[in-house]
């Protein structure tokens, strides 16, 4: 059973998911007007709220917004991963991806309008994807990573010059493997096998958890054993999980101007704060 609360201007709330099958997970658009899609236990995708770019139908077509969920994808799905007003999801390992294209951040690559599911073209088989407001990342089965997308503030590729990547384009910039991925609005993160977290794109709030000044494959600073990570729109959280009991808990950097950090003050910062500790 899916609850949802807050604000309802896009039916984003989904006035009837609480009659839905049910659900493995839920993914929550970046912004007021997104769609939001569940993942049932059947492996299907389920999606509602703001469709104005067919992100919610799944069809491409531009129309009001979806109060009831939508069946958008019925095959043996994963994972997905939602944007602002672009999704996807990981089905028999293949990557599909709906709805606004303006930006490449379904990886069509010559054309910019809106799209109903389609396949990535990727290599090999998808274990990983997040998206951030205007790009999306995946890892294969090695964790090796791959984006597209928005790429102007290096979000998609940090070691590309261009604004744009309009298809599934490797990393390059780390020699970890991914267990986990997390992305902001203009920043990417990942989770090694190292139990160390890489980040990548802007950093105007300290949310790549480093100094901007850093060499490309800095780990974020003073952070060990993390076991998870999820990102903000300008910062970033990670469950720490390692042998000093006293050093666990949930780290935050990046911006906090709303109190994100779970800190006094609302100075940004890239160094972890400890905003809940485990006990």
């Amino acid at each position: 059973r899916i609850e949802c609360f807050g604000d309802n201007s896009f039916m984003q709330l989904g006035g009837g998911i609480q009659n839905t099958v049910d659900t493995r997970a839920v993914e929550a658009g970046k912004l007021i007007e997104s769609s939001a899609c569940s993942l049932t236990n059947v492996r299907e995708v389920h999606c509602w709220g703001g469709n104005e770019d067919g992100q919610a139908s799944g069809d491409g077509a531009e129309t009001a917004a979806f109060e009831n969920p939508v069946l958008v994808i019925n095959k043996s799905v994963t994972a997905i991963a939602v944007g602002v007003a672009h999704a996807c999801a990981i089905a028999s390992q293949e990557v599909h991806c709906w709805g606004d294209n303006l930006l490449s951040q379904i990886a069509r690559e010559t054309d910019t309008t809106n799209h109903p599911v389609s396949r990535v073209q990727t290599v090999g088989m998808i274990k990983l994807i997040a998206a951030g407001h205007n790009h999306t990342c995946i890892a294969d089965a090695d964790g090796e990573v791959y984006c597209w997308g928005d790429n102007r503030r290096k979000q998609s590729g940090p070691n590309s010059p261009l604004t744009l990547i309009p298809a599934a384009t490797a990393l390059g910039n780390t020699t970890k493997a991914a267990i986990a991925l997390t992305m902001g609005e203009t920043h990417s993160c990942l989770l090694g096998d190292d139990e160390r977290v890489y980040c990548w794109g802007d950093n105007t709030y300290g949310q790549l958890g480093i100094p901007s000044n850093s060499e490309p494959n800095t780990p974020v600073v003073n952070l060990f054993s993390v076991v998870a990570i999820s990102a903000g729109q300008n910062h970033t959280c990670a469950l720490v999980e390692g042998d000093d009991l006293s050093q666990n808990g949930v780290y935050c950097w990046g911006q906090n101007d709303r109190k994100q950090l779970f800190s006094s003050g609302d100075d940004s910062t890239s160094i972890p704060v400890l905003a809940y500790p485990r006990n």
